[in-house]
């Protein structure tokens, strides 16, 4: 969002259920987005769009995402910006019912 052109800088969170089995979040900024050709390679340790980027932040997200039973990704036709998306399983029912009896 550094690099955006716009002097109005948004980021948009969506979430929707999906079949009923996962829950999609959507983040998209908008800023320049991300150049076609790294692709996946976003994903990769060490890989970054940033001069001064570390390249970890997809790599953590991405693994703590799939730990979970879920998928992470970029989704470059959303529109301007930069779009990611993941998944995440629901909860089981025995599940739901552990977490509610916390305090």
């Amino acid at each position: 969002m550094l690099d955006a052109r716009s002097p109005q800088r948004e980021i948009t969170i969506a979430s929707r259920l999906c079949e009923g089995r996962h829950i999609e979040i959507r983040v998209q900024d908008s800023g320049p987005g991300i150049p076609p050709q790294l692709g996946e390679s976003i994903f990769e340790p060490f890989e970054s769009t940033k001069p001064s980027g570390l390249g970890m932040g997809l790599t953590i997200s991405r693994s703590i995402v799939e730990a979970r039973g879920g998928r992470l990704w970029a989704d470059s036709g959303a529109g301007p910006g930069a779009c990611f998306r993941f998944t995440l399983p629901l909860a089981r029912q025995e599940q739901k019912a552990a977490t509610q009896a916390c305090p």
